[in-house]
């Protein structure tokens, strides 16, 4: 009974679980090294630990002390060695509407380790490798992840898990 309890929960929360790998995928970078184009951050930062932090955006304010704890954990990794990511997965705004926006909160916030990042190229298929679907269980989230596999994972987090985040953050680069 236990065990079916527990495949239940699993099952009910969206997104990939503990362990899984995360995949490739070509966002528009909007902010950080490869602004202006589609280069896939798994692909080019996937051996260092990583933070990709999937948004519908709908409440960039509650957003804003989760990033600023994740640039400063992020900040401290040994030689730069760690990665941190924005992508917009909005359904609802269009390319031009999300990097507008995207832009706009890059430079009033002030996160130099976090690269924002919109609309993936193919929504359909990120959609389905990190099992986001539906929209309607999900705003923000969260993923910690090392050797490309899921570490830690924040669903619709709140500056209350800052802490946990930061503390699994920090845990990928011991």
């Amino acid at each position: 009974m236990i065990a079916t309890l527990v495949l239940t929960l699993a099952m009910q929360t969206p997104g990939l679980a503990v362990g899984d790998e995360v995949a490739p995928f070509e966002p528009y970078w909007v902010s950080g090294p490869y602004t202006d184009t589609r280069q896939c951050p798994v692909c080019e930062y996937g051996i260092m630990p990583l933070v990709i932090v999937w948004s519908q955006l709908k409440s960039p304010d509650k957003l804003k002390p989760i990033l600023a704890g994740i640039n400063e954990t992020v900040g401290q990794a040994p030689n730069g060695r760690q990665k941190a990511f924005l992508v917009d997965l909005n359904e609802t705004a269009g390319d031009e509407k999300s990097r507008k926006e995207l832009k706009a909160l890059a430079e009033a916030w002030k996160l130099p380790k976090v690269f924002f990042m919109s609309r993936v190229f193919s929504t359909k298929a990120v959609q389905k490798d990190y099992k986001l679907q539906p929209y309607s269980d999900w705003e923000t989230i969260v993923y910690v992840a090392k050797n490309r596999l899921v570490t830690a994972k924040f669903v619709n987090p709140n500056p209350g898990d800052l802490k946990q985040i930061q503390e699994a953050i920090r845990a990928t680069t011991k």
